[in-house]
């Protein structure tokens, strides 16, 4: 659901303050005076918590590129994420049930993280049987600097030919 709706679904029965704490809005986020702030946060939360996880991919073990330690730190920078994002919501509904809403989440995201992972084992498998991706290719390397100097001292490359 987004913001923009629930700010704009007006319940029929919320016409006072106490009758509006019935209506949507108030169950998913609160007061409606808030909605600014409430936008905000969700947009940080959602750049913050959404590329944590790649962020952390792209600069852990670099030096020793273990594909597993990768792995293993993803992971738990994204549970850690989820888990936190499970508890704030719990901390701005009326009921604070913070178990609940962390085991419901958690419940959601660890089933899903491994049937993606599953997914992205069984596509690399199929790119490679089909030829697309070849792991065992090595990559070009760039020429030696050496060979650089000698090239732009003005000696033809091909000069042993």
């Amino acid at each position: 659901m987004q913001l923009s709706e629930l700010k704009g679904a007006h319940d029929a029965e919320a016409t006072n303050q106490r009758e509006e704490r019935a209506g949507r809005y108030w169950e998913k986020l609160g007061k409606r005076e808030h909605f600014r702030r409430h936008v905000v946060f969700s947009i940080l939360s959602y750049i913050i918590f959404g590329l944590l996880p790649p962020v952390i991919y792209g600069f852990a073990f670099r030096e020793s590129d273990n594909k597993e330690y990768k792995l293993i730190a993803v992971a738990a920078s994204s549970l850690l994420c989820i888990s936190l994002l499970a508890i704030g919501k719990a901390h701005v509904r009326p009921q604070k049930d913070y178990f609940k809403s962390l085991f419901y989440y958690l419940g959601i995201a660890v089933p899903a993280s491994g049937l993606s992972y599953v997914a992205g084992v069984m596509i690399d498998r199929l790119l490679v049987e089909l030829g697309v991706f070849i792991p065992s290719t090595p990559s070009p390397s760039p020429p030696a600097s050496t060979e650089l100097f000698r090239l732009s001292s003005g000696a033809s490359a091909y000069a042993s030919l």
